[in-house]
């Protein structure tokens, strides 16, 4: 496995335009992945190990302080693909910040909802 398979930063941008704590070391282009109008983060499809091997976001319509898991969509797979995966959130609760650890990549990576 080269290092380019392992996911190297995330960072949040909330509301669009205010932008969250970087998690990992940035390496090569960036990629900005953004919410549809009307619609917000539900949720993170991951596929780990000992790092983050690959992403996906997990978008909800937005209706009032929830989100709707039954209006829903994905970005397409970042660094790898969909494997052995584990959902984070997903239950209509709005995620509204990011955590965990980092080094060199993106070594455990956890959300934060509002319930």
């Amino acid at each position: 496995m080269t290092k380019k398979d392992f996911v190297k930063s995330l960072q949040g941008i909330w509301d669009g335009k205010v932008p969250g704590e970087r998690h990992g070391n940035p390496e090569g282009p960036e990629t900005e992945i953004l919410a549809k109008p009307g619609y917000a983060v539900g949720g993170l499809r991951l596929r780990g190990g000992d790092r983050v091997r690959a992403f996906r976001v997990i978008f909800m319509k937005i209706v009032g302080p929830v989100l709707n898991p039954s209006d829903s969509y994905e970005s397409e797979w970042y660094v790898g693909n969909e494997a052995d995966t584990k959902v984070l959130g997903g239950d209509g609760s709005p995620v509204v910040g990011l955590h965990g650890k980092r080094g060199g990549d993106v070594d455990c990576l956890g959300i934060i909802q509002l319930r």
